[in-house]
């Protein structure tokens, strides 16, 4: 399509909703600001798509890709000020301010990107003490800003950014795929997220796990589905993600799924989810 007609699209779907100020790369709350950390256990590619669809439920939407790109990012590589900077001065005790770094993007969506420097960071972070705190005394810093934030992590379990993302969240909310090979991981970072739980310098409410690219069809997602449910109780989300062709469609037209095919299963579920994880923090 041409850009005026991708223009005039992009304009419409935000005349959907009203937009709450809304940081992607850390937590969603109600009342106060509530941290939530979208952590994937699987190996492979990360959650920006669930992390993004979530935090776009805030605005109804819901996309794939590198979440910085996502939000109109092209070359996060090429940014001076990333999360890894943030993160740097936290530790050098060097002062800065609330807005520093943060993209303001044109859907109400505050940004702090990451890029190739935040692997440097998690090698510096074993020569410093409180090295799980870190990420947490920046997010102190600004969540007075905020009403929702995110923080969309990596695909690994051994890793110290992960672990800085797991104390400054005060939930975790795990997208696990509805295959074989992802129950053993989710089910693992579940319990392992339940045991730092306990810790003195956590203060995490809990954790929940949903269930991505779910076909209903298939007997054998069907019998996944159970499992995770037996396991899991209650910290399984009601609502499953459907696979979806329309989200590679949202992709190729640079639209969120939620605002490009609001009235599909895969959007509607989206937007659900925000609801259920809007209950459960409130019940926290």
């Amino acid at each position: 399509r041409s850009t005026k007609a991708k223009n005039k699209a992009h304009r419409a779907a935000q005349s959907l909703c009203p937009r709450p100020r809304c940081p992607v790369w850390r937590g969603m709350g109600t009342l106060q600001t509530v941290s939530l950390s979208v952590t994937r256990p699987t190996q492979g590619c990360g959650c920006p798509v669930d992390t993004s669809a979530i935090v776009r439920s805030t605005d109804r939407a819901g996309r794939r890709d590198s979440l910085s790109i996502s939000l109109g990012i092209k070359r996060p590589d090429e940014l001076d000020v990333s999360l890894a900077t943030l993160m740097s001065k936290v530790i050098d005790n060097k002062p800065f301010n609330d807005d520093y770094g943060i993209i303001h993007c044109s859907e109400g969506i505050d940004l702090m990107p990451c890029n190739v420097e935040l692997s440097g960071i998690e090698s510096y972070l074993f020569t410093v003490m409180s090295r799980e705190c870190i990420m947490r005394n920046y997010v102190n810093q600004v969540k007075k800003n905020y009403d929702y934030i995110l923080i969309d992590t990596q695909p690994t379990r051994d890793s110290l950014l992960l672990s800085n993302a797991i104390y400054a969240a005060d939930y975790i909310l795990i997208p696990a795929g509805c295959e074989d090979n992802s129950e053993e991981s989710a089910f693992r970072l579940y319990y392992e997220c339940n045991k730092m739980k306990q810790s003195s310098t956590s203060h995490l409410m809990g954790a929940g796990v949903l269930l991505v690219n779910v076909d209903k069809s298939a007997a054998t997602d069907k019998k996944i589905q159970e499992h995770f449910k037996e396991e899991l109780g209650t910290s399984l989300f009601s609502v499953a993600i459907p696979t979806s062709k329309t989200v590679k469609t949202s992709i190729s037209r640079f639209l969120p799924v939620c605002y490009m095919a609001k009235t599909q299963p895969v959007a509607k579920a989206y937007v659900k989810a925000y609801e259920e994880l809007k209950k459960r923090l409130e019940v926290k």
